[in-house]
């Protein structure tokens, strides 16, 4: 264990070493460049403090104000360094706008007043932020009339919001933010008539992928409906996603091939598995609509109805996609002919959907959470599959089920802990245990090794060598090869970014994935393998 871990240390240093001589911060002629920078790399607060430079230098344009708001408030309102909580701190913006709101220039005044209901929206103090802009002068004010609509769509007033968004439009003003919430309220309300006039004057570049599948799909339009899914799946296909991506799924995928001891199998199968994996993960997306248009299960802040939707909205429509290649394999070849395939074949279609999944959230969320993506969620996707897999196939000798029941049983199962992780992270009313979820992983890790110990004792017989995995050179393996995913994420985001940002993010990366690298390494590179006679000659696989 020393030696992996010494020498990953010294990779690191010298990496670290050639990226902060070679690669340069990156500089900006403009404030606007510096803000784009600031906003990409989530450090909101340069991007306040370079708006509020910016309403100094430019006193009457709206957009700075906006900006310099909304800046503020991405900044998260605590944040722990050190073992210690710092709380944003508000006083000064307030007091800015304060200042302004008593001008005698009726603009400035407006400016202030804006700011001020600008600041209780963003908190949600609704009513206190529609009491400032209803004493805003000017009617048309840009943004005004957005922020107003915006509330009274919160406050599901709909006639309201639409007045109020359409005559930000007509105003000529935000109406980047007007577009995309008058969709939602024609949604909301289910106006696909005034949805489809808005597509028809060519508004399209302010639908979302997700509000054209909606449309598309509630209009029965099946063809441009597919069609959206599979563009939006290609678009999110940078070079760098793909590239980070690919890599996780190489070092999962050498794992399992190096698990499968006594019969590795072939490429072919494996490729095959991985791309049907990959395929059906779109079918995600199907399911979903179907679910959320016609029956009308969604996530609604109830900690009941988003429990039941993260196992049954989620979990069970994820790990369905997840097990079709797995039973198509089992359907139409025989290739899972021993008890570790059923861990394998699961593990890789698993591998094949998440490998579609991280591509879309590196896309959309940031290089900066590869290694969290490898060290839990694809590691979560793979121990919930391998549950499927295993219940199937221990199923066949200890359960009076046919295969049919013994699939949906553990299918279900595999569902509700998928959804169980999920919920701890996705509602906000029980936000404070999420680390429940990390709880969880552990256990999860804990329990794949026993799965793979059985699967692995199970697969032993007369006519193959008994054999041991070489657990301190796995234990290498994982290490050099999770670290090396560490590595990828942080020269990505200092060539993005600059050296001065990949440091801080490799900081928070080391401090809450090194921990995780060492535990995983531990607990999925120590098998001890036995030949389970007893079990091999009495086990009775039905096929149904």
């Amino acid at each position: 264990m020393k030696k992996p871990l010494l020498i990953v240390l010294g990779i690191i240093f010298v990496v670290l070493l050639v990226i902060n001589l070679a690669v340069k911060n990156p500089s900006f002629n403009t404030k606007q460049g510096l803000i784009g920078f600031a906003v990409g790399s989530k450090q909101y607060a340069l991007a306040e403090e370079t708006y509020k430079d910016l309403t100094a230098l430019d006193s009457i344009n709206p957009d700075n104000y906006y900006g310099h708001l909304v800046s503020h408030f991405n900044i998260p309102a605590e944040t722990t360094t050190d073992h210690q909580v710092k709380k944003r701190d508000d006083t000064a913006i307030f007091s800015f706008y304060e200042s302004k709101s008593r001008s005698a220039d009726p603009y400035q005044r407006d400016i202030g007043l804006y700011g001020l209901g600008l600041y209780y929206s963003l908190q949600d103090f609704n009513d206190k932020a529609l009491d400032y802009f209803a004493k805003v002068e000017n009617r048309s004010f840009k943004y005004l009339n957005n922020s107003i609509g915006r509330i009274y769509f919160e406050k599901e007033q709909y006639e309201l919001a639409e007045k109020y968004l359409l005559r930000e439009i007509y105003s000529g003003g935000n109406t980047g933010g007007a577009y995309p919430n008058l969709i939602a309220v024609y949604f909301q309300t289910n106006a696909l008539d005034k949805l489809g006039e808005l597509l028809a004057d060519k508004k399209d570049e302010y639908f979302t992928a997700a509000d054209l599948t909606e449309y598309y799909f509630k209009t029965d339009k099946p063809l441009p409906y597919l069609k959206t899914i599979v563009a939006t799946g290609i678009s999110n296909m940078d070079l760098k996603s793909l590239a980070a991506a690919f890599l996780i799924m190489l070092v999962w995928l050498i794992y399992l091939r190096k698990i499968d001891l006594f019969e590795p199998e072939k490429w072919r199968y494996i490729i095959l598995t991985f791309l049907l994996g990959g395929v059906f993960s779109y079918g995600t997306f199907i399911l979903t609509d179907i679910n959320n248009h016609f029956i009308g299960f969604r996530l609604s802040g109830g900690i009941f109805n988003d429990f039941m939707y993260c196992f049954l909205g989620i979990g069970l429509v994820e790990e369905l996609m997840k097990l079709i290649p797995f039973l198509l394999l089992l359907r139409f070849t025989r290739v899972v002919n021993e008890p570790v395939d059923y861990i394998i074949y699961t593990s890789v279609s698993a591998l094949g959907f998440a490998f579609s999944e991280n591509i879309f959230y590196f896309h959309g969320y940031g290089l900066d959470i590869i290694h969290g993506r490898a060290l839990i969620a694809v590691v979560i996707h793979m121990i919930c599959s391998s549950v499927i897999g295993y219940g199937i196939y221990f199923g066949t000798g200890k359960m009076e089920m046919n295969q049919t029941q013994r699939v949906l049983l553990f299918l279900f199962i595999a569902a509700f802990c998928h959804g169980f992780f999920d919920f701890w992270l996705v509602n906000e009313e029980v936000s404070y245990l999420k680390f429940l979820s990390f709880f969880f992983a552990i256990i999860g890790l804990v329990t794949w090794n026993s799965l793979i110990s059985n699967a692995l004792n199970y697969s032993v017989s007369e006519d193959n060598k008994l054999q041991n995995l070489d657990g301190l050179k796995l234990k290498a393996y994982l290490i050099y090869g999770l670290s090396f995913i560490l590595i990828f994420e942080y020269v990505m985001v200092s060539f993005k970014y600059g050296p001065g940002v990949g440091n801080e993010c490799l900081t928070e990366s080391v401090q809450s994935g090194a921990y995780l690298i060492v535990f995983i390494s531990s607990s999925l590179s120590s098998f001890v393998i036995k030949r389970n006679a007893k079990w091999s000659a009495n086990i009775n696989r039905q096929t149904d």
